[in-house]
């Protein structure tokens, strides 16, 4: 398995990502895993219930792969980062997940249709639906 280590944390602190503790760490994450999943690996289906900001480990495969693209931070104008948008599916179950800065650049058109596990992605709520950003590290399954 192919592993990749990244950090974003200076990347979603500048793109207005939530900052603080990862909440609920007591949760049992194990008995919402499906079967085939690692021991603490969250779900897709049960994203909804994760706090915004929290970390969680997701498994799932890279449905479809953004272009690279070049976006003024909200929170920083004149301040531009490079982004990309990914999307992650578990049987019926979606979720955006989007990187930033050299994670954007790093992975990429090659994750189309693998299968990854997803370390340490911060959750955020938009509009009624969850949704990642970042990685600590990606592992091809």
């Amino acid at each position: 398995s192919a592993s990749a280590s990244a950090s974003t944390s200076a990347a979603e602190s500048a793109a207005g990502g939530v900052g603080g503790a990862s909440g609920s760490a007591g949760r049992a994450v194990a008995a919402a895993s499906s079967a085939s999943s690692a021991p603490g690996v969250v779900p897709l289906s049960g994203l909804s219930e994760r706090t915004g900001g929290e970390h969680v480990d997701v498994e799932a495969w890279v449905h479809t792969v953004g272009e690279l693209e070049t976006k003024e931070l909200p929170l920083q104008p004149g301040e531009y980062m490079m982004t990309r948008s990914l999307k992650l599916r578990q049987g019926n179950e979606t979720c955006l997940w989007t990187l930033w800065a050299e994670d954007a650049v790093r992975f990429g058109i090659e994750l189309r249709g693998r299968r990854v596990r997803v370390r340490g992605a911060r959750v955020h709520k938009f509009c009624g639906e969850s949704r990642l950003t970042g990685c600590i590290g990606v592992d091809t399954l």
